[in-house]
């Protein structure tokens, strides 16, 4: 089974140094990453961003064709929309598709960002579990 995580990272380039990491991630297959995006929110811009080519591991059709990749096809384009909507300016948000992660590394890699889980498809407990594996807690989900 797939999983989907949404994390808002309180930077503007918060989510770009997650993305690196989960990118390192798959190339040592440490986890197996379907899609990921990340939309970021510069200070100095009137809306956030999404970059494709450079922030995606899987690019989409088009710049604005989200629901064409793999994460808009398991989030639908209007939840996609409505979770890009929890962010500030001066914000990001890191959207990924993982399926068989070698938690105990992944966690390592991830422990002490300074994330807020935005939603997820797993079950409270599940998602209770990943939160504690990555120190995390307070999230909304």
């Amino acid at each position: 089974m797939a999983t989907l995580t949404a994390w808002k990272f309180p930077s503007a380039d918060g989510a770009d140094a997650a993305f690196e990491t989960l990118r390192d991630l798959a190339r040592r297959e440490l986890i197996e990453v379907l899609d990921a995006v990340v939309v970021s929110w510069p200070e100095d811009s009137p809306k956030p961003e999404t970059t494709p080519e450079t922030h995606r591991l899987r690019p989409a059709p088009s710049l604005d064709d989200e629901e064409g990749s793999e994460l808009g096809l398991a989030l639908g384009a209007e939840y996609f929309r409505t979770l890009s909507a929890n962010l500030t300016a001066g914000t990001s948000a890191l959207f990924a598709l993982t399926t068989e992660p070698r938690m105990h590394e992944v966690a390592e890699a991830f422990r002490g960002t300074d994330a807020e889980l935005l939603a997820t498809n797993l079950t409270p407990e599940q998602e209770e579990r990943l939160l504690g594996a990555f120190g995390l807690t307070g999230a909304t989900a």
